[in-house]
């Protein structure tokens, strides 16, 4: 049986703070932030009716690398993203942005 009554889910951000050091808050972001990224060439590629062996094939990578890109289990260059993208006809987009209490 799930928990019935929202009220009892307790928010991530008393989570975080109460079982976390802020070190380990920094890794966690990071870690969120780059599944963030890969879940997004997933989603485009779902958008654009694309398989994963027909992008990875117009990309020139293994099916198995596009799909552990996109699951988040691999490690993956800025070329091997830019491959990717350009395979969908896209672009990677990066942003220098200052370091804030939100982003760390």
């Amino acid at each position: 049986m799930g928990i019935k009554n929202h009220d009892k889910l307790i928010p991530w951000e008393v989570v975080r703070r109460e079982n976390f050091t802020p070190e380990e808050i920094k890794i966690l972001d990071a870690r969120a932030r780059i599944r963030i990224a890969t879940r997004k060439i997933r989603e485009e590629r779902e958008k654009q009716k694309i398989t994963q062996e027909v992008l990875a094939e117009k990309a020139n990578i293994p099916r198995t690398t596009l799909s552990k890109i996109e699951s988040g289990y691999q490690n993956v260059s800025m070329l091997k993203l830019m491959q990717v993208a350009n395979a969908m006809d896209m672009q990677i987009k990066v942003e220098l942005v200052p370091i804030t209490e939100e982003i760390h």
